[in-house]
């Protein structure tokens, strides 16, 4: 039997990260104050934020998410990772601002890099045959 299922994907403890090692590792461009910010998450949504995360401003069909930046901001959000567009909307947060080209395509890195994950594999297994394939992995 197993025990329930985590509430969240989010890892539990995470170590903090240098929000300026970040910009300099992926070559982006900063507004803002980045000395001794420490980034311990990444949230794509303002009602997601946790204290000390990344919030990810994206464009969107009716709003731009960085438009939510305050609100992130009060929910705790060290800093905003988003477009041009949404550099000059978060800048009234008073969050420090971080501005790439395509932040939805930049998310799964700089995620990978904050949890740690980037150094990890995921390891992959093949089960092939006629039969049984399903009754193997399920």
């Amino acid at each position: 039997m197993t025990g329930p299922a985590p509430s969240s994907l989010r890892p539990e403890h995470p170590v903090a990260r240098p929000l300026a090692q970040l910009v300099a590792e992926f070559g982006l461009d900063s507004r803002g104050d980045l000395d001794g910010v420490e980034v311990t998450g990444a949230a794509l949504a303002s009602s997601a934020v946790e204290p000390g995360d990344l919030y990810v401003g994206v464009p969107g069909r009716n709003a731009h998410g960085a438009s939510y930046a305050t609100a992130a901001a009060e929910a705790g959000a060290v800093a905003v990772l988003t477009d041009e567009e949404g550099a000059e909307l978060a800048a009234e947060s008073g969050l420090p601002v971080i501005v790439t080209p395509d932040p939805r395509s930049a998310l799964g890195a700089v995620s990978a890099w904050i949890y740690r994950t980037d150094e990890n594999s995921a390891t992959l297994f093949g089960v092939t045959g006629t039969n049984g394939k399903t009754s193997v992995v399920y």
